[in-house]
This record gives C-alpha cells, structure tokens and sequence, in this order.
C-alpha cells in the first residue's frame, strides 16, 4: 500500500473510533455516598517531595497525592522524618493555595498488607484508623483532607508478593466504606463538613499485569479485580491509570500511552484510553467522577529485531525512564535516536536502529492531546505519575494542566 493511502486509512481509523465514545455524560448515574460531581475540573498530581513544595507551581494544580504510606501487617505505616517535613511543608502552601486538597496515597505498587487490612470488618476498622491517627490526626486539622487509596492489584495482576484472594473484590469495597465512614466521623469531630473530607481510588487500566509468577505477564479485567459500579459510587476521584499499557510483562515493544488502538496492534481493543474509557462507563464508572491519568516516564526497550522501525517486536530489556532523564544527553539528545510521532495513537517515540532501542514516552504535545481528550468527553479532569519525574521548567505539568485553566 502507498503511503498516502496508508495515512488515509490511519486516519479515518482514528475518526472511527473517536466516533464510538459518547461526549456527553452518561444518564442513570447512581447516586453516591460520595460528593456530587466537582465544579471544578480535578488538576492533580503524585507528589513524594520531589520537586520541594516551594518550587511547586500551585497555581496549576489544585490537588495532591502525597506517596506512600505502606499498608503493610494490616496497618499504616507512621510517617517517617521525611514525609513529614514533606506534608508539613504543605501548611504554607495552603495558606496561600486555600483551594488545594492533600490527599495521602496508600499503597502502590508492589505494596502489600491491604488483604489483611481489608479481610474482616474488625480488620478494616483497626487499618482504617490506623490510617487516621498516623496520617491525618497526626497533623493539624485541615492540612490533610483525606486519603488516596492505591492497591494494585486485588484479587489478580499483582506480584505474588502481595498475596491475594478472590474475596479481595468484594473486600476492597468495603474498605472503602469504610474509609468514608471513618472520614465523616473525622470531619464532625473536628468541625469540618463532612463533604470536606475526600476519597479517591487509583484503578489500573493496563490490559497486561502480572501473571502470578512476578516474571510473566497475562490479561488484566479491572472488573474482575473491583466492582467498578461501586467504586464509582463511593468515591470523590476516580484515578484511571491510562498508562502502563505496555510494560515489562508485554511480549513485544509497544505505546506505554496510547490514545486510540493502532492499526496492526496487538493488544485488545481496550488497552488505549479511548478503549479504557468505554471500559469503565460501560462498568457503570460515572465519567464526570472519572481522572485521566497520564505517565511522565517512559519505557525504552532493547528489541531483537529492527523490523517496524523496532515497533512491536520481541524485546530483552526494558528501562524505566523519567522524562527528564529521557530529554537528557543520553536519549534525545543522542544523535543515534531518531525522534518520531505516531499520528494515531497521539505519542512520539525515540528509535536507535544500531542499539536495537525502541523508547515510548509522553512531550508536551502528547499530554495537551490527552488532557483535551478528557475535557471534551466531560472527565473530571487530569493527574500524573508523577512530579518529579518532570523537567525543570515543568512542561509536562503545563500541558496537562493548560487547557483546563484556560477560558
């Protein structure tokens, strides 16, 4: 096929697809124990300190997810020295950025404990509270305005490390019940409205996780691991992690954050965003409570052949690689990597053909497409993983947040 017939046919596959996401909101949303919908979009990022919080540009975000506290043994962790001068550096913050909402994230990946924690009624209650005391009794009443809960994976497509059960689906609902039961009785205690206090969850979207042996990969269904319906009930934030679509466990290089399914992709039609989005409102995820996620990292795989221009072939490596690392010397800025841009899937890509090296990363570019993606379709708004991932003049940050904060 010639290629102006090939950038036709590419084209008009976008189209189609686009076409298949309705903009507007879903009707029948159920109603949730959780604050209506915002009436402002949720700019958020994960934060570990990195960059300081006085070299935060606030004035693009309006939420944090401060990372981690560990669930592990059933319980919360204590902060540490350094997380504490972390979340105690926020207090100024607020006091310029009344607006701003801190979140603690728990978990991660990796993270084990929350199959004790969430395993029995008299389980979820100690590791609830436990959170409450440590993270948020612990500091100043209003500068920590809830958590972020962050399991990966119940039930399956986590490391066997973590451990799980099939009653983990069924489980994690109720530990988030109990979340924001613990959370409206922290706000009357405290004299705060109970609306004040916030509960967001972090869902993965990536088709191909962990098959159990730590090594392998295998199909990933979210609705297997949470009742989506209710997760989508109970919580403020919805994060839907559109990213790590391809990871170490995928079996050839591919997009890491595909906005559309590609022509001659072997993934399903669900690992992209458009694919992820339908996924979850046909699941009963209310799309106004919905946040988009988008990576401010990128995967380089060392692949074995360099058919494709080394896209979607076999690989013996992959490297995780922040964006700033990737916009440094030894990336982009290496004359071997010639720089790229997929017009269908909406991301650009580093190719080496001497190396055999074959990068999937986010720019500017990319991220300002997502984020108006999400804002057309009436999301909620946009987060990342994570800040200090970033480059200094916080470009990603600018693209995600640009298009909301403009008239």
């Amino acid at each position: 096929m010639r290629p102006k017939n090939l950038a036709l046919r590419l084209g008009l596959c976008l189209a189609a697809v686009l076409a298949l996401l309705p903009a507007s909101p879903a009707s029948g949303t159920p109603e949730t124990e959780a604050a209506p919908p915002p009436d402002r979009p949720i700019l958020e990022a994960f934060w570990g300190g990195t960059p300081p919080a006085d070299q935060v540009p606030w004035e693009m975000l309006n939420t944090i997810s401060y990372w981690f506290a560990s669930p592990a043994g059933g319980r919360c962790s204590t902060p540490d020295t350094k997380q504490r001068k972390d979340i105690e550096s926020l207090a100024a913050v607020k006091r310029d950025h009344p607006d701003l909402t801190v979140l603690i994230s728990i978990g991660g990946w990796a993270a084990p404990g929350f199959g004790a924690g969430a395993a029995t009624a008299e389980s979820r209650r100690a590791f609830v509270k436990s959170c409450v005391d440590q993270w948020l009794s612990a500091f100043p009443a209003g500068l920590v305005d809830g958590f972020d809960v962050d399991w990966e994976f119940p039930v399956s497509g986590g490391l066997p490390s973590i451990g799980n059960s099939p009653a983990d689906r069924a489980n994690f609902t109720l530990l988030l019940k109990e979340f924001r039961a613990q959370l409206q009785r922290y706000a009357r205690d405290h004299g705060r409205p109970a609306r004040a206090m916030k509960l967001s969850a972090d869902i993965p979207a990536g088709r191909v996780q962990d098959d159990g042996t730590g090594t392998g990969g295998a199909p990933y269904d979210a609705s297997n691991s949470f009742d989506l319906r209710e997760v989508g009930r109970l919580v403020d934030i919805f994060n839907l992690m559109t990213y790590d679509f391809c990871t170490g466990y995928s079996k050839f290089s591919c997009f890491n954050d595909p906005l559309v399914k590609r022509p001659g992709d072997p993934n399903d039609e669900y690992n992209n965003n458009v694919g992820a989005l339908k996924y979850m409102t046909d699941h009963g995820v209310p799309r106004e409570k919905i946040v988009l996620g988008v990576p401010f990292y990128g995967r380089a795989f060392t692949v074995t052949s360099t058919a494709n221009d080394g896209l979607y072939q076999p690989y013996t490596a992959m490297q995780f690689l922040d964006y700033k690392v990737l916009m440094g010397p030894e990336w982009a800025g290496d004359p071997g990597f010639r720089k790229g841009w997929d017009p269908i899937v909406r991301s650009p890509y580093l190719w080496n053909p001497e190396k055999k090296i074959w990068v999937s990363y986010e720019n500017p570019r990319s991220i300002q497409d997502r984020s108006l993606f999400a804002k057309r379709h009436r999301l909620a708004g946009m987060m990342m993983w994570e800040l200090g991932a970033d480059d200094p003049q916080h470009s990603l940050l600018a693209a995600m947040t640009g298009p909301w904060l403009r008239p």
